[in-house]
């Protein structure tokens, strides 16, 4: 019987599932704060966020973070 090293498939599926709910928590942030503008007066508006992940190999975990988009208010 051939055996396999690594990881099994659920847990490489419940991996996937992790970075994704990630990617949707952020989205939704995004998306609920599309239209805010700023807290004070002079103060920037709400500036969106990225979920930025490293890439892994295969028995690694998803490493991810979350940044502010640095780019210009239009």
């Amino acid at each position: 019987m051939l055996e396999i090293e690594g990881p099994s498939g659920s847990a490489i599926a419940a991996a996937g599932m992790r970075v994704q709910q990630g990617r949707l928590r952020v989205m939704t942030e995004n998306l609920a704060n599309a239209q805010s503008t700023a807290s004070t007066p002079g103060g920037d508006p709400y500036q969106r966020k990225i979920a930025v992940f490293a890439p892994v190999g295969a028995e690694a975990e998803p490493v991810g973070r979350v940044v502010r988009d640095t780019s210009p208010f239009r």
